[in-house]
């Protein structure tokens, strides 16, 4: 009992600290001006300019959620242009008010614990090709808590897998944040006919029961070879949630994901099975679009999933309801429970409310 307490303890002060540092992000927005991003938007051919007003970090946030390159930076409006979109960090309570969406750009992406075997047989066919790929080396597993180990990680794989990923968006922790999780955390590493040439960092939090994998590297060599690399990626994750369900864990995280519908992480994420979970802790964001026409555009090119209090919408754009519906069918939509569609066909525009089971179908339309 006193050891449930203490848990309990340690877990309210964590959430303290993590809303107190949320309320100084919101609150040091006020000061900063705002930046004007232009560039190719995902999926978009011709540049759209957003203007974004937030924390230092704000813009790098709505740049890697709406843009597919590194948009230009501008510190002032260009003459005789206006924003497509207005973006604005808000207080972490806000509510949505005459806001046209309120979101957090990344979610977190679980899915309860069960045995790896399992989980691969449920993904898809092109994960399991990929896992079978390895057949044809010597491959051996370790697990290491040495710090030596991490180090060395940390700079040949973990930070070259990052660049290779994320180019010029690549964000890097400092070393000491592995540092304090040693002896709770461990470095899943894995050898091709002898070679340690991939690992990943696992960090399991016994008082929620759940088991995280933090980050994942590799040696050029791994990175540079497309197959390989997507076979490492997945062996990785399978070993991850095997070392979840062997210490009892009862739900496993592949980390954040970002709030919109693409062939990336979040298809990815969802072959695994995980469903889009709201992380309280994470930055809020104001959008409001310039133009109904705008709207139906950005959302066509960058489907965004809003947190309710009740649950998770997504807001995709198309020129008609049946377009929306054909692309819809070969999506999994995990934790998403509401459905919005903008299909312009009207000046206004057309909003089409979607309730979901487990199925992308249009089960009940109401026309606003």
């Amino acid at each position: 009992m006193l050891q449930v307490q203490a848990l309990n303890f340690i877990n309210r002060i964590k959430n303290l600290r993590a809303t107190l540092q949320m309320w100084q992000r919101w609150n040091s927005q006020s000061r900063a001006e705002p930046a004007y991003l232009r560039g190719r938007l995902l999926n978009d051919d011709r540049p759209t300019l957003v203007q974004v007003q937030g924390a230092p970090a704000a813009d790098h946030q709505i740049a890697c959620l709406l843009f597919q390159d590194n948009p230009e930076r501008l510190l002032a409006l260009p003459a005789g242009e206006s924003p497509a979109l207005v973006v604005t960090q808000v207080s972490p309570w806000a509510r949505r008010g005459d806001a046209d969406l309120l979101l957090r750009p990344w979610l977190s992406a679980e899915r309860p614990v069960c045995p790896a075997e399992e989980a691969l047989e449920a993904a898809s066919k092109d994960f399991r090709r990929a896992f079978r790929h390895l057949e044809k080396y010597q491959v051996s597993t370790h697990y290491s808590q040495d710090l030596a180990v991490w180090r060395e990680w940390f700079d040949q794989m973990m930070i070259p897998t990052a660049q290779k990923r994320h180019v010029e968006r690549a964000v890097f922790p400092a070393f000491s944040e592995l540092e304090r999780l040693q002896g709770r955390a461990v470095l899943i590493q894995v050898s091709l006919g002898g070679k340690w040439i991939a690992g990943g960092f696992v960090i399991p939090t016994r008082w929620t029961k759940a088991c995280r994998l933090w980050r994942i590297g590799m040696l050029p060599e791994a990175i540079n070879d497309s197959k390989l690399y997507k076979s490492l990626n997945i062996y990785l994750d399978y070993l991850a949630l095997d070392f979840a369900h062997k210490n009892k864990a009862r739900v496993f995280s592949l980390g954040e994901t970002l709030a919109r519908v693409d062939d990336g992480l979040f298809r990815y994420k969802s072959a695994w099975g995980c469903t889009l979970r709201v992380n309280p802790y994470l930055d809020v964001f104001d959008l409001r679009f310039a133009s109904d026409t705008g709207r139906q555009h950005i959302l066509d090119k960058v489907p965004l999933i809003e947190a309710r209090p009740d649950g998770l919408t997504l807001h995709i754009g198309g020129s008609d309801r049946f377009t929306i519906e054909q692309r819809l069918a070969h999506l999994r939509l995990p934790g998403i429970d509401q459905i919005v569609t903008y299909t312009g066909r009207t000046s206004v525009g057309t909003e089409t409310v979607v309730k979901q089971t487990t199925a992308p179908k249009l089960l009940a339309v109401n026309d606003r």
